[in-house]
This record gives structure tokens, sequence and C-alpha cells, in this order.
């Protein structure tokens, strides 16, 4: 019989990871993982549980825990309430890997992407984009569509501070050209410590222009083969396959995700982009993909 798990679910991990030492997460932050963990579908067994500040310590001893992403503060909750602590990367590691300047490394297109560190870089990628009038600027270690803004061609005042904002934290900024999505999916997998790569099914979101989930729409059913296309399907799978093996290269492990969009041009086109973001931990949508039982 599986051991029940304990699931410490630090979804503000992007957090902690831009800022290692001392982060501790607000009131806000906490209110806000409640409310996530009850959109978590069928992640948890009958016997599983979920970790919070109020689980009392050394009550769990005999739970094999699991973490939303194995950052130090994670990896210390689970110690301290007596699950057993999971293999992790190091913490360079999973810096390196949640940082967003590698999806712009690995992006093959079609969107001009690019990984700025200071003002003039910003301004420069801008001019650079030919036609676009707006622009979505993403922080290094943002996530959920949290720490994004929107840009003009022409960069306010506002802008300015956002960026510079950004940059005062030792992290870079990705710009790339705002676009019309008309449908957002991602796909999962998860990397065995010994090198066994499995993928899952891809699962279609719900986000709003700026990219921020709302929700997911059919995980219980085959919606992949319905709403995308199967060059779509293509893609998709052949980015997953490339990150895995970086993400492998640098000394992740562990479960991962890849977001995707199919958007629409100027002129009335619809493309593809198959590479938008990394997510080398737990997502909302894993527990969709078919390979949550694997955790």
């Amino acid at each position: 019989m599986a051991a029940s798990r304990a699931f410490a679910l630090n979804f503000d991990a992007e957090h902690e990871l831009a800022q290692p030492h001392g982060y501790q997460p607000s009131q806000g932050v906490v209110a806000r993982f409640a409310t996530l963990a009850t959109r978590l579908g069928n992640l948890l067994g009958t016997s599983d549980v979920i970790v919070t500040h109020d689980t009392a310590a050394d009550s769990l001893v005999n739970y094999r825990g699991v973490c939303w992403c194995p950052t130090p503060r994670a990896l210390a909750e689970l110690r301290r309430v007596g699950a057993s602590v999971p293999s992790a990367p190091t913490l360079d590691v999973l810096q390196r890997v949640h940082d967003r300047s590698l999806g712009v490394e690995l992006d093959e297109g079609p969107l001009p992407s690019t990984f700025v560190r200071s003002i003039e870089e910003a301004e420069a990628a801008i001019a650079r984009s030919g036609e676009a009038h707006e622009f979505i600027a993403k922080r290094a270690f943002s996530f959920a569509g949290r720490g994004h803004r929107t840009l003009t061609s022409v960069l306010s005042q506002a802008d300015r501070r956002f960026l510079q904002n950004s940059f005062a934290l030792g992290h870079g900024v990705v710009i790339e050209p705002k676009v019309t999505r008309l449908l957002d999916c991602s796909l999962h997998g998860l990397i065995e410590q010994h090198g066994n790569v499995h993928f899952g099914r891809a699962v279609v979101q719900e986000c709003d222009d700026q990219g921020v989930w709302r929700g997911l729409r059919g995980e219980h059913t085959s919606t992949f083969a319905i709403d995308l296309r199967r060059d779509e399907e293509a893609q998709l799978l052949h980015a997953a396959q490339g990150v895995a093996k970086a993400l492998q290269g640098i000394g992740y492990f562990g479960p991962f995700g890849i977001d995707a969009f199919r958007y629409q041009t100027a002129d009335g086109q619809e493309m593809f982009r198959p590479l938008v973001e990394i997510n080398a931990r737990l997502t909302m949508g894993f527990f969709a993909s078919g390979l949550a039982g694997m955790l």
C-alpha cells in the first residue's frame, strides 16, 4: 500500500527563488494558498494532507513529502512535520531553471522574445520589434501572470519604474510583443532522478490577455485532439522534449510543464507559439495531465 502523502504547496516558490535569504510570504500570499489548494482537483488521495503553518511538528512521521517546488523553505516545512523529505535539485539549479532567461534561450519563435537587464536594452528590444504597439514585460521570477506589465512602444514613467524596480532586484526582464491569444495550453512532463522522462497529455487553459491563469478546460476529457491541430501538437511535443533535455543538462529532475498559445497576427493569420514559459515545478495543469499518479 502506497504511503500517504504530505503536500507542501508553496505556490510562491518563484518569490523565494528570487530572494532566497530571509524570504517570508505575506499574509495575502498565504491567504491565496488556501484558495488555490481547493482547485487542485484530483491531486489529493483520501489519506493525503496539505501541510500548513498550523500542522503540528512531527505529526506526519509516516507520510511521504511532496513539494509544489522543492525550495529550502518547502523542504524545511516537511522536515518540521516529520514527513519524509524527497530528493531535490540544489537551490542554484532551481534558480537557473526558473529564471525566464532560460525560456528565451530555448524559444525558437515565432514571436521575438528578448531578455534584458537595463532600460536601454528594453528600449532597443522594443525598437527591433517593428510594427508592434504593445509589449508584455515579465520579471525573471514571475509566475501565473503576476510580475507582468503591458508596455507601450514609448515607455511611460510608470513603465520605467516597473523596469527599474525589476532590475534593482538583480534580475532581468523578458520583453515580447503583446498579441491576441486564441487558445492557451500546456504540456507536462516528469523527469526521474536517474534520467527517464515521461510526458502527459496536453491541457487547455483559460488565461486572460496578460497570461494570468483562470482555470483549466477538459481535465477529464481528451480535448487535446479537439482543440489542438496536428501540427501544433507536434510543435508542442518537440518543444517539451527540448526543454526536458535542457533541464536535465542543468541538473534538474522532477515535474515540469511548458505553456504555449495560438494567437492572431495583426493581418489576421493564426500562428502557434509552442514555448511561452517553462515551469520547472508542479502546476495547476499538471494534475490534469495524467502524470499525477507518478508523484
